[in-house]
């Protein structure tokens, strides 16, 4: 698990670095725990398939819900025009 985790961190970290999108520090953060709380969750609690099914889908939907606070948002700055306003040629 603990190859996969620095993986995941390195490939986002960089990510971050390049494109200069600070939100995927959560989501390389969210990503790369997510095998080690699935373990945890797994010798713990017995939680089926290691965890991973619990963990990955609140990754998931954590960034889901952040993708599409960023769509909604974006789309009130840059909203459709309407055909009245469209100029006609």
């Amino acid at each position: 698990m603990l190859p996969f985790s620095v993986m995941v961190l390195i490939s986002f970290t960089l990510a971050v670095y390049f494109l200069d999108l600070n939100r995927f520090y959560i989501y390389g953060f969210m990503l790369g725990f997510a095998p080690i709380l699935g373990e945890w969750l797994f010798q713990e609690f017995g939680i089926a398939h290691h965890g991973y099914p619990v963990t990955f889908r609140i990754a998931t939907l954590v960034i889901f819900m952040i993708g599409l606070i960023k769509l909604f948002s974006m789309l009130r700055e840059n909203p459709f025009p309407i055909e009245e306003t469209v100029p006609q040629e």
